[in-house]
């Protein structure tokens, strides 16, 4: 019998213990799991005296009301009536206690008949010792190096020296040689190390920093370093940073892992002797370290600048690296899970986002971007953030942090519309968790009982709590407190789910070395509830109830560094935001109906009534049937400024049609390698094999076709192209690029040449560069193009879009609702110009240049 079947993998940072089949024989206590049991339940780890105060009563006393006592002198401080009842887990019957309104710091309980809450506080730092176990976790699960903690007592010899040898022959190395990798932290209850989760812990850990870094004084956290002059929460990065670097093969492919071949049995770290192997790379791991690599370069900039530089350049030599693995990597085998887990998509872990890389590559891009500012990793979010969701920050999709970050720090006026629709993505999701939060019963944001549930309800309280701050509105910020009430103790149980924080807190969580010392380090947060209970310990199908505190129920009583950074994160930007933001507590009503839910749209631009009002008086009809609803973009930088071509595309077709009808719709923009075409023809094969495309615009350098070195293999790569979309049952599109504005005559090459490489390789021409010139000659000042005179400005990437609406739909865009933000008047020229050149290009048949065959309405 073992507790990990063959089958499942990670998150499964679990292990088989010695005495296995004995002790799975023995009865196990699920007594907290088996009923709720009546109770005044509270967030132990306080309450902050200016937020909302929500205790909770389970399944009510005889008494009407509930008093509030001062616990140092007895008095009474105020009655509380319990608010109406919801029906909880098992038909408990559930009561929320509010005393909101009460604003006096010390410490007190709750009491009503034979119930009593315990002790809790209410201080203006009410969560800075929970704050600082938390943090100071991390030095107790350094790897590589003797643990001699005067704090806690807890010790162990230097461990895992030797780690590791590579597990089998790749690329550039071979099976059985030693790989120096030692150091690091064990990644939870068990001594493997995991790029995956390191990188979403310190990339948590440094936004922190980098928000308030004067939270994290040096001397903060008691660890061997205290006292150096550097943040103590830095010192500790450097000891998981530096073990990532480790990890990173010559080229820049980074290691998925380390961990010997078993799972350890019930001993110390250095009493693990076993081999422990480094196992194969990764593209997802290497996204992810990039972006870790490249944002701990800002971080140290001004604190360490060698450092900086070192962190940087592993990141980029990654990016070369990343950049031109077509498609996800992942170098895996079986046996690769027999003493690890696997941090891969599995039985137990089935999201989508694990089947691509494309979130860690973009997550990596802005990073990059932010550290550096260079053009290609501008390009490659423009090209990719639009299709990417705001979603749960962990190591299955760590976007949302990087997202974020770019939305808050970067000011460049070619991102201004990326930033608008993060932030329109971000209040989107926090609209769903709120709704999400009002329909449960203990107001929990998250609806996934799985494996970490803890660690995601947490999460989702740092993304209300951004809502707030942008916002405004406080509904958001009591949800996000609500989430963190939750883990400290409202909840079901009536337990802490953080190690010595509170007076009922988790005592047995699923941890190695405590087991083997017969201690409980202080300072863990345990995965809770799991409805899958792949344990066999805690209950299964039970939603919130399925939880045990036990010893060996590892998918719900394990602790994670990367569970503990997801509360440090929220417990922080509480406190981050509250300094410089009035939170007054508001009386906290639950709405009556959905329709009382106020939503915050993020983007001015198009609201709700505009919408309503444009569908209700256009004329707009179904689409008929063979009109292309799947239309991938492949291009360079001109098509991806101002968030991508193929995104304003998707926005004319979106308004201008019933809203059922546009369901089947999908744009799609994708880039290869650099700029010219011959570059981008090699992966036109991945893009679009099984696909079913309907078309593919295609979009080669600005002056490929007209280049003497360049145009005889721009045409030949065309054609491979050409030839390979047509057997594909797609239709390719040639998309004409414009003059720069410094070079105007370029045009007179530009069009000749696109119109004769059409005519011979039998391609539609899409003639965007032909409608640029149209309406500078009809508008000499408007300007068409960003300020280095050669990519488009916002105006250049609308017009370009409504000349592909054109071509593509055979619907003329004037009129059309979606405006991309512009002044209505400039809007409406743009598109009379798109409709006007592709319909006199459709005129001229291809048969001569148009150079004055547009004739423009004066304004």
């Amino acid at each position: 019998m073992s507790f990990i079947s063959d089958r499942l993998s990670l998150s499964a940072r679990c292990f088989v213990p010695v005495l296995i089949i004995i002790l799975a024989s023995l009865p196990v206590s699920l007594s907290l799991a088996e009923e709720i049991k009546s109770a005044i339940v509270v967030n132990q780890a306080g309450y902050h005296p200016d937020w909302p105060k929500r205790a909770m009563l389970i399944n009510k006393t005889e008494e009407d009301s509930i008093a509030l006592i001062d616990a140092q002198s007895g008095d009474l401080v105020k009655m509380i009536n319990p608010e109406s009842e919801v029906e909880g887990p098992q038909q408990s019957k559930l009561q929320f206690l509010d005393f909101s309104d009460v604003v006096n710091t010390g410490r007190f309980y709750l009491e009503g008949g034979d119930l009593k809450s315990v002790t809790f506080s209410i201080a203006e730092e009410p969560y800075k010792e929970a704050t600082r176990l938390l943090l100071r976790s991390y030095y107790l699960q350094r790897c590589g190096e003797e643990l001699l903690d005067p704090e806690t007592g807890l010790s162990h010899q230097a461990c895992h020296l030797d780690d590791g040898i590579y597990a089998r022959d790749d690329e550039l190395n071979k099976e059985g040689v030693h790989h120096h990798a030692s150091g690091g932290w064990h990644d939870a209850g068990d001594y493997g190390k995991y790029i995956a989760p390191a990188s979403v812990t310190v990339n948590r850990l440094m936004s922190l920093y980098l928000m308030a870094p004067s939270r994290y004084p040096d001397s903060a956290l008691s660890i061997p370093e205290s006292g150096n002059g550097r943040s103590d929460l830095l010192d500790e990065l450097i000891v998981e940073l530096d073990w990532m670097l480790k990890m990173q093969r010559a080229d820049g492919a980074v290691y998925r892992k380390l961990s010997g071949a078993k799972w350890p049995s019930v001993i110390t770290p250095d009493e693990d002797t076993q081999v422990r192997y480094v196992y194969g790379v990764s593209s997802p791991e290497t996204g992810k370290f990039i972006s870790s690599m490249a944002m701990a370069s800002r971080t140290y900039k001004n604190i360490d600048e060698a450092r900086s530089e070192r962190y940087l350049e592993a990141a980029e030599k990654s990016w070369n690296w990343l950049k031109f693995q077509s498609e996800q990597t992942v170098d895996w085998q079986k046996k690769d899970d027999s003493g690890s887990g696997s941090y891969l998509s599995s039985d137990t872990d089935t999201e989508v986002q694990l089947d691509t890389d494309r979130d860690d590559r973009l997550t990596a891009a802005i990073e990059l971007f932010l550290a550096t500012r260079k053009d290609e990793y501008r390009d490659y979010i423009l090209a990719f953030e639009p299709e990417k969701t705001y979603s749960l920050y962990e190591w299955k999709d760590a976007s949302a942090l990087s997202l974020l970050h770019l939305m808050e720090q970067d000011k460049s006026p070619e991102m201004a519309a990326i930033r608008e629709d993060i932030q329109r993505k971000l209040m989107q999701r926090a609209d769903q968790l709120y709704a999400q939060v009002m329909d449960s019963p203990f107001n929990v944001a998250n609806t996934k009982i799985i494996w970490g549930s803890n660690k995601m309800t947490a999460e989702e309280g740092i993304t209300l709590a951004h809502a707030w701050r942008l916002s405004g509105q406080k509904k958001y910020l009591h949800a996000a407190i609500d989430q963190l009430d939750y883990v400290m103790g409202r909840n079901p149980f009536n337990l802490s789910f953080v190690t010595a924080v509170g007076e009922k807190a988790v005592k047995n969580p699923v941890h190695i070395f405590g087991r083997s010392l017969k201690r409980t380090l202080p300072g863990l947060l345990v995965g809770g509830p799991n409805e899958s209970a792949q344990d066999g310990i805690a209950p299964k199908g039970k939603g919130l109830m399925s939880y045990v505190d036990h010893e060996r129920a590892y998918s719900v009583n394990e602790y994670a560094i990367d569970y503990n950074a997801a509360l440090i994160g929220l417990l922080e930007i509480l406190a981050i935001y509250d300094e410089g933001t009035d939170v007054t507590s508001e009386v906290y009503a639950k709405p009556s109906s959905a329709a009382s839910v106020d939503v915050v749209r993020a983007d001015a631009l198009i609201s709700d009534q505009d919408i309503a009002s444009a569908l209700q008086s256009a004329s707009i009809t179904s689409a008929p049937s063979d009109v292309p609803q799947k239309v991938l973009f492949i291009g360079n930088s001109f098509t991806y400024y101002n968030n991508s071509l193929h995104y304003h595309v998707e926005q004319l077709r979106r308004y201008a049609m019933k809203p059922a009808d546009f369901s089947p719709y999908n744009f799609r923009a994708a880039t290869i390698a650099g700029g010219y075409w011959y570059e981008q023809q090699a992966g036109v094969d991945s893009l679009t094999a099984g696909k079913g495309w309907d078309v593919v615009a295609l979009q080669g350098h600005s002056r490929e076709a007209i280049d003497d070195d360049k145009k005889l293999i721009f045409k030949a790569s065309l054609r491979e192209s050409i030839e390979l979309l047509q057997q594909r049952g797609a239709r390719p599109m040639l998309f004409m690029t414009w003059a720069y504005k410094h070079q105007p005559d370029m045009i007179q090459q530009l069009e000749p040449a696109y119109i004769e490489l059409a005519r011979e390789l039998e391609v539609t021409l899409v003639p965007v560069g032909s409608a640029f010139d149209r309406a500078l000659a009809a508008r000499p000042t408007l300007n068409l193009h960003a300020p280095d005179g050669i990519h488009p400005s916002r105006e250049g990437t609308y017009l370009a879009a409504c000349v592909f609406y054109k071509m593509l739909y055979k619907q003329s865009p004037v009129g059309l609702f979606y405006k991309m933000g512009l002044e209505p008047e400039t809007a409406e020229f743009l598109q009379r110009i798109a409709e006007q050149t592709v319909s006199e290009f459709s005129k001229h048949e291809l048969n001569h240049t148009l150079a004055s065959s547009v004739v423009v309405a004066p304004q």
